[in-house]
């Protein structure tokens, strides 16, 4: 499943679902221009072919994580998260409306089950990625200019929690690591890292010159995207971009690989490794199947952050 944003561009496909927000929002995707639709795309690596899609509830798709068989999309115009049930059943089983048939046979289908409210100011948020640990829901607010933090929203009630500030404004991409947040310092190219007592340190940075987007850990090193910089939005179809490999271990940067297609990266993971990739570290091998233990984070560790609230002040406040 690849998410598809529909503000540059539309996919032109033959088959289409479309789902309808479970709550009514004043700009959700069934008023917007035909040409401004985001979707999730149903891909078949195998055949390197597009099987469908599904037109989304939302209006500024941004990044999308899979936890089991629920799916969390940020729409960062109105700062939602929304939760989709992912299913499939073979030929012989009913298939229901939101269903599209797969090459092999049997059919996948996406249904809109819940939204969670992540900002009263989404605007201003910019919430853009997210990141599942403890029960909540870990949100990337960017706050564009300003300095970006990660807004917790508890995954049953939909309550709002504390709010943690990051190392720098314009972050992307936060990833737990061994009971750690790591996320990227967009704007100096860098990788960032929160620890459970609020404070952040940078491990690595490409310089001012560099914009990071897309982060993926397999086996303890960190694979991020970098891009110069852009002035322009439309820039970022003919941007020169690279993956970098950083060992988490020993903090040193391995290499640099220019990639061989323009356009800015906005995400990595490894599918093969693992479905949580995209917001957990993953290993290969054995180790796999401990990685989720290894790298979730403690409630011990994290009590402060838990216990604090959405506006109260001290180490874990709200930002101003």
């Amino acid at each position: 499943l690849v998410g598809s944003q529909g503000r540059l561009s539309r996919p032109r496909r033959a088959a289409r679902r479309s789902l309808a927000a479970r709550r009514p929002s004043p700009r959700n995707a069934s008023a917007a221009p035909p040409g401004l639709q985001d979707a999730l795309l149903l891909l078949d690596p195998e055949a390197r072919s597009v099987l469908g899609w599904w037109a989304l509830p939302t209006v500024y798709l941004h990044d999308s994580v899979l936890s089991g068989s629920d799916l969390f999309s940020v729409d960062t115009d109105s700062g939602r998260v929304l939760r989709f049930r992912v299913s499939a059943g073979t030929a012989a089983a009913p298939m229901p409306p939101s269903a599209l048939p797969l090459s092999e046979g049997g059919w996948a289908a996406v249904e809109h089950v819940r939204s969670y409210e992540s900002s009263g100011a989404p605007r201003a948020a910019h919430a853009n990625g997210l990141t599942l640990g403890l029960g909540r829901l870990w949100v990337m607010h960017n706050n564009l200019a300003s300095r970006s933090a990660v807004q917790l929203v508890d995954a049953a009630s939909g309550a709002l929690g504390a709010r943690l500030p990051l190392g720098g404004a314009n972050c992307h991409s936060p990833l737990f690591y061994r009971g750690r947040l790591l996320y990227l310092l967009s704007a100096s190219g860098g990788l960032g890292r929160l620890h459970p007592n609020g404070t952040s340190d940078t491990l690595w940075a490409a310089g001012a010159r560099y914009f990071s987007k897309g982060l993926a850990v397999v086996d303890d090193i960190a694979y991020l995207a970098v891009a110069l910089r852009q002035r322009a939005a439309v820039e970022r179809n003919f941007a020169a971009s690279e993956v970098a490999a950083f060992d988490l271990l020993r903090h040193v940067l391995l290499w640099r690989r220019p990639l061989p297609f323009p356009g800015l990266v906005n995400s990595l993971t490894a599918p093969r490794v693992g479905p949580g990739c995209l917001w957990r570290a993953c290993a290969t091998g054995a180790a796999g199947e401990a990685a989720e233990s290894l790298h979730a984070p403690r409630e011990a560790e994290w009590a402060a952050a838990l216990r604090a609230g959405p506006t109260q002040g001290g180490l874990f406040g709200a930002l101003g």
